[in-house]
Parts: C-alpha cells; structure tokens; sequence
C-alpha cells in the first residue's frame, strides 16, 4: 500500500514541480485510515498495526496516528474528528492573550 502511495506522491510532486510548485516535505505529514472492528465498533488503526512509510524521492513523509492533530488549513483536526486537541490550544491563547493584556499596564 505505501509503496503505490510514494508513487502517487511522486507523480503529484512532478506535475506540481511542472507548474513552478513543489512539495514541502518538511511540512507535509500523512495519516492511514484504516479501519478495525473492537467488539462491532469500528476503530482506527494504530500506526503499530498498520506499519509501513510514506517516502517520496528519498524522505520520509512524518505519519500521525488517526488521534493525533497537526496545524493544516488554520485547524488541528485528527482523522477520528475529535476537537479536544484544537479546543485545548485555543483556551491556552485565549489565557495567554489575557494574560498579555492584564500585564500590559
């Protein structure tokens, strides 16, 4: 499976190459949802479970379990659409922001 998807990776970076573009690997991260059952609940698999890498042109693209949230499009989502990650950044900024503001007279 990761060796089709490091070929499709590899052949988005070439038409995004074409175009002036190019990939920020040390940006970019993946995420596999890959389905399980647990007693007839339907879970994500863990990277342990579902072992293997993403490698484009000799780098490894960062992988992120399906509970675990990396900053894109202005938002922390995980793959299991919990909001607690994104939640607990924005109550920090709002004390920080507060803080700064009582500390700032």
């Amino acid at each position: 499976m990761f060796t089709c998807m490091s070929e499709y990776t590899r052949k988005w970076k070439r038409l995004i190459q074409i175009t002036g573009g190019n990939i920020a690997t040390d940006k970019s991260f993946v995420m596999l949802m890959k389905w399980k059952w647990n007693k007839g609940i339907p879970c994500l698999q863990s990277i342990e479970e579902t072992p293997g890498d993403l490698i484009v042109d000799d780098t490894t693209i960062t992988r992120l379990q399906p509970w675990q949230a990396e900053r894109h499009l202005g938002l922390r989502l995980p793959l299991n659409g919990s909001s607690t990650i994104e939640y607990n950044y924005r109550v920090q900024e709002a004390k920080t922001m507060g803080d700064n503001i009582y500390n700032s007279s």
